[in-house]
């Protein structure tokens, strides 16, 4: 009797002591990983859940994903891939075996910004010589808001025209095109075209009248005299018309001024410029010094 009651307390001390009695396992715990994060607007993040049983070992189990707030961030209920939308805070949570839950807490915040995009006006201008052109440049960030960076500026024919650091001034030099890039930040470039136009046109000059007479025809580059003579001449007995000589003219800012004079004032005059009327005036002429004259 002795020897059987030995034998059963031996074998109570040996099941006590041995841990790895199988048994069925029961879901009792699930974790996530990780537990607190932030991301970016338009961020991706992938969670993991590791499900374990009573006596704590992993276990497989099916898990569900979900978000408390869709419009700020989603995740893919097999997967767990979250996706940032918009900024806030969201709770993430995963449920495995359909009975036991986790979570975890998302700050979704505005990423930073950066330079996206970069114009620049005026877009192919042009500029006559010794004219000049204000450019300007606009970067902008992801967001569309103006981005707070230097622009440098180039002009690909400095013999047809120059640009000034850091303002943008374009200031024509001789007839032609060139291209003008602006670049923002060192890194993002956008560029245009000016055409720089010669200040020299052709002009003459037809005067108009009503009986033949002795005619002069003068002109400027100031309002003062002394003017230049183009033509003196006696309008044709015909016609009573008379056409002046081309004459070419480098206007740059200048002011053309032409005077006619002419012995009595019922007369017309009419200036073309480049072959096409520029300016025409009749009757209006002024006496002055026993001469009928106008100029503009």
């Amino acid at each position: 009797m002795k020897k059987i009651t030995s034998l059963i307390v031996l074998l109570f001390l040996f099941v006590g002591c041995n841990k790895n009695v199988t048994g069925p396992q029961i879901l009792t715990s699930v974790s996530i990983v990780p537990s607190s994060v932030s991301v970016v607007i338009g961020g991706t993040l992938q969670f993991t859940a590791t499900a374990k049983d009573q006596g704590g070992t992993q276990m497989s189990a099916t898990m569900v994903w979900t978000s408390s707030n869709t419009a700020i961030g989603s995740i893919d209920v097999n997967s767990g891939l979250f996706t940032a939308i918009s900024a806030g805070v969201v709770t993430v949570t995963v449920t495995a075996g359909g009975s036991v839950s986790s979570s975890a807490t998302v700050t979704v915040t505005t990423a930073p910004p950066v330079l996206t995009s970069f114009t620049v006006t005026p877009l192919n201008t042009s500029v006559a010589v010794g004219g000049t052109v204000q450019y300007v440049g606009y970067p902008k960030d992801q967001y569309g808001n103006n981005f707070n960076t230097t622009v440098s500026w180039s002009s690909s024919n400095t013999g047809v025209g120059t640009i000034s650091q850091p303002c943008g001034l374009f200031s024509g030099v001789s007839a032609g095109i060139s291209t003008i890039t602006g670049t923002a930040g060192g890194i993002m470039s956008s560029s245009t075209t000016v055409t720089v136009t010669s200040s020299l046109h052709n002009y003459f000059v037809t005067v108009l009248g009503t009986s033949q007479t002795d005619v002069g025809v003068y002109f400027g580059l100031q309002q003062t005299p002394p003017y230049t003579l183009i033509n003196r001449t006696m309008l044709s007995s015909s016609s009573y018309l008379w056409t002046s000589s081309v004459i070419q003219l480098d206007e740059g800012n200048q002011h053309i001024h032409f005077e006619v004079l002419c012995p009595y004032q019922d007369v017309r005059v009419s200036v073309y410029r480049d072959g096409v009327i520029y300016s025409s005036i009749y009757n209006h002429l002024v006496f002055q010094n026993n001469t009928w004259w106008v100029n503009w």
